[in-house]
């Protein structure tokens, strides 16, 4: 099976352009911040840890105010973003390694949706990288109005992560999601049709 790297910006489309391919090329959409929401659940060394490194009060009651809170705490303070990266992020990875190890065994596609590909340095492990992308006035407003983030929130979000300008010239392909879900679609049925005659 072939491992497809999904990634871009925050509020750019990432999980609408991996679902749609997904179900294009037959295969199965994996969301990386989803296995980091499972991982930040249930593993309780990782939770211990957190709470020792962020300060109490941040963990516990409802799973989506949790995540509410280390939003804000950790785009606050650089510190507390590089100490929850550290935590999670070599259990994501391990988790998503583990599955590609897996999923290339077997016929069909792998589409993971992996936002920080590039600043993790994961390019080697996919087989195309696809980039969902638009303009920086169409994200803004997505991290405002859809998300109901602070402009200072969704300022500090944008900027800690890597230019999409970059991603995209790193990418091996580009949906611009500007518009509507059947533009999406378009592209993506356009890719989709060049994997299968590529890869078959």
């Amino acid at each position: 099976m072939p491992v497809l790297g999904i990634t871009g910006g925050i509020a750019t489309g990432k999980s609408l352009v991996a679902s749609t391919l997904a179900g294009l090329l037959g295969g199965v959409h994996v969301d990386l911040d989803s296995v980091g929401h499972r991982i930040l659940s249930s593993q309780e060394s990782v939770r211990v840890q957190l709470e020792r490194e962020l300060g109490p009060g941040v963990l516990g009651g409802d799973p989506v105010q949790e995540r509410q809170r280390i939003r804000e705490l950790v785009f606050r303070d650089p510190l507390k973003l590089r100490v929850l990266e550290a935590v999670l992020h070599p259990e994501i990875r391990r988790d998503w390694e583990g599955l590609a190890a897996e999923f290339r065994k077997k016929p069909g596609w792998l589409c993971l949706e992996i936002p920080l590909l590039f600043e993790v340095a994961a390019e080697a492990q996919f087989n195309r990288i696809v980039v969902a992308a638009c303009s920086p006035e169409v994200q803004r407003s997505r991290l405002l109005e859809n998300r109901g983030l602070s402009a200072e929130t969704a300022d500090k979000i944008r900027a800690s992560q890597l230019e999409l300008g970059v991603k995209i010239q790193r990418g091996d392909h580009v949906i611009w999601n500007d518009s509507t879900k059947t533009a999406v679609d378009r592209q993506c049925a356009l890719l989709a049709g060049w994997l299968k005659a590529v890869y078959g």
